[in-house]
């Protein structure tokens, strides 16, 4: 996956994706993905607001595996070959112990099927974060095996300061964090999902881009 600025509200990358599918059937897929992000900036109650756009699985899919959609038939290809997505986010409150931010997004999967997505997120203090998303789904609303139920998420953020390690400090580990995260989706009819995790980021956040120097020294 490669990206670059074009200018500073704009950017634009392409990315890469291979499998190979092996047992009862042999497939492999092999594709591109297109797409660019445009940032606003501010606009309205929207701070941080973008917009971005892409063109997914520009290539070879999963064309001969039998892979069974909500019909019961054989899907033509998973994924769906030339899938349109766009999606637009933003953070439209946001004070000194609290921020809340907005998504949506929008997907044509191979010019077959209409998803629509939306998601909130609310951080506390920085060390909270709670989150929810809805999804609409055109193909299983006309199949009447629609899903209404939103999703859930929570995690926390723990600072961790190891000053007295001398092997932390070495390493540039003295401060580090620690999220621990869950999530809850009602799939279908008995069927749901429960997740858990936990990241560990050794070391601060680099949010400053390397200065390059190519010929002596300024």
């Amino acid at each position: 996956m490669a990206s670059r600025d074009v200018s500073e509200k704009l950017a634009a990358g392409i990315g890469f994706s291979a499998g190979y599918l092996w047992g009862y059937d042999k497939d492999f897929l092999a594709a591109a993905d297109l797409g660019f992000m445009y940032w606003f900036g501010t606009a309205g109650v929207f701070k941080d607001l973008r917009f971005g756009a892409s063109l997914l699985n520009l290539g070879k899919t999963f064309t001969d595996a039998e892979v069974l959609g909500i019909k019961g038939t054989k899907a033509d290809s998973y994924p769906g070959i030339g899938t349109l997505r766009t999606g637009i986010a933003g953070t439209f409150y946001e004070s000194e112990n609290l921020s809340a931010a907005f998504s949506a997004d929008i997907a044509v999967p191979a010019v077959q099927n209409f998803i629509f997505d939306t998601g909130i997120q609310v951080k506390v203090m920085d060390f909270m974060t709670l989150s929810s998303s809805w999804e609409y789904n055109a193909q299983e609303y006309k199949e009447d095996c629609e899903n209404l139920m939103p999703s859930f998420g929570i995690s926390f953020k723990f600072l961790l300061n190891s000053k007295d390690s001398s092997f932390m400090k070495e390493n540039g580990w003295q401060q580090s964090e620690l999220t621990v995260s869950s999530a809850y989706k009602k799939m279908y009819d008995h069927i749901n999902a429960v997740s858990g995790g936990v990241k560990l980021e050794l070391g601060l956040k680099d949010t400053e881009a390397p200065e390059i120097q190519l010929f002596g020294n300024e």
